[in-house]
C-alpha cells in the first residue's frame, strides 16, 4: 500500500498529456493583489523571444508550491488539512513545474498541478509588452475569454511566482503565489522531489528525542532530502501529501519507500512533540486507522 506520490507524480506527468480535468483552475480568490500594469513597468526597447527566454528561464525554471498552502501546512502540521481547506478544496491549483529544457521557440510548456494529484498542461509565452516581470500564460480551460500571466517577483533573497486570471473584460477574477523548491544544481526539476523536500522541510526536519513504547530511548533525525537516521531499520522516509483515492484518509509517512517492505507511520504533532503511530487498513471502508503508539519524539531546538 503505497498509494503516494511516486505514482501520482507519474499520473501527473502523464495527466498533463492528457489535459484531465482543464475547467479545475479554480481556487483562489483574487484578493488585494493588484493587475499587472503593463504600461508601467514595460522596457523602453522591446526584447525578442530569445532575450526574454534567457531573462525568464533561470528565475522561473524548476519547481514551485502554492505559498497559501505551504502557509496552511505549517500552521495544520497536516498536508491533508491543509489540502481540504484550500480555496476550491481538492481542486486547487498547488504546483507548477517548469523545466527550462521543454522550451521550443518563443514557448514553454509546463505542469500545472491539481490538488497534489492531477494535472493539466499550460504554455509561458516569451511574448514582450507585458512588462519586465510578466508574461502571458495559455491555459485551456471552460471558461472562454479569460486570460493568463505569470509573473515574478524577486523578495530580497526570495522568489515567488503569481500567476493570475483575468477576465474577458480584463478584470482580475483570481491569482495564486507560489513558493520554490530547493533543487540540487544539476539536476532537471522533478515534482516530487521538489514537493517532499518543501514539506519536509516544514514539517519534520530536525533532531529528535524521545522513547518508543516500552521507554527505550532514542535519538531520531529527519532531514529535508528524506533520510532518517536513528529510526530502527528506516534510512529513509516520504510525506503523503495526495489524498485521493482509498486509504488516503490519514496523514502518514512511508519508511523505505523504494524497498519492497516499505512502512507507514501516521503521526500527530503537538508543539515540540511528534507522535508516530502504527497503521491499521480497515478493508471494509477502504480506511486507515490509526494502531499503537510507536515513537513518542521532541524536537531539539
Amino acid at each position: 500500500m503505497f498509494p503516494s506520490w511516486s505514482a501520482p507524480l507519474c499520473a501527473l506527468l502523464m495527466l498533463a498529456a492528457c489535459q484531465s480535468r482543464p475547467d479545475r483552475i479554480n481556487s483562489g480568490a483574487a484578493g488585494d493583489a493588484p493587475p499587472e500594469k503593463p504600461a508601467a513597468d514595460g522596457p523602453t526597447v522591446a526584447e525578442s523571444s530569445q532575450q526574454l527566454a534567457g531573462r525568464f528561464l533561470p528565475i522561473v525554471g524548476g519547481v514551485w508550491l502554492n505559498a497559501d498552502y505551504l502557509d496552511r501546512v505549517g500552521r495544520t502540521r497536516s498536508p491533508r488539512r491543509a489540502l481540504a481547506d484550500m480555496p476550491g478544496g481538492a481542486h486547487a491549483p498547488t504546483a507548477l513545474l517548469l523545466n527550462p529544457a521543454e522550451r521550443q521557440a518563443d514557448t514553454l510548456q509546463f505542469l500545472l498541478g491539481i490538488d497534489n494529484h492531477e494535472g493539466m498542461t499550460a504554455t509561458l509565452l516569451f511574448r514582450p509588452g507585458l512588462g519586465t516581470t510578466t508574461l502571458p500564460v495559455r491555459i485551456s480551460t471552460n471558461e472562454p475569454g479569460m486570460s493568463h500571466t505569470l509573473r515574478y517577483q524577486l523578495l530580497g533573497q526570495d522568489t515567488l511566482l503569481v500567476l493570475n486570471s483575468y477576465t474577458r473584460r480584463g478584470k482580475l477574477l483570481r491569482t495564486n503565489t507560489y513558493r520554490k523548491a530547493a533543487i540540487p544544481r544539476g539536476k532537471a526539476p522533478e515534482l516530487d522531489y521538489g514537493t517532499q523536500w518543501m514539506l519536509r522541510q516544514r514539517l519534520f526536519a530536525g533532531r529528535y528525542r524521545g522513547v518508543d513504547s516500552l521507554a527505550r530511548p532514542y535519538s531520531v533525525r529527519f532531514d529535508a532530502t528524506g533520510q532518517v537516521s536513528g529510526l530502527p531499520g528506516a534510512r529513509t522516509y516520504a510525506v503523503q501529501y495526495d489524498f485521493t483515492g482509498p486509504y488516503l484518509n490519514l496523514d502518514y509517512l512511508t519508511l523505505n519507500a523504494a524497498s519492497k517492505q516499505p512502512r507507514q507511520l501516521t503521526y500527530r504533532f503537538h508543539g515540540d512533540t511528534l507522535r508516530l503511530y502504527r497503521v491499521q487498513e480497515d478493508t471494509s471502508t477502504f480506511e486507515l486507522r490509526p494502531g499503537a503508539l510507536r515513537y513518542t519524539l521532541i524536537r531539539q531546538r
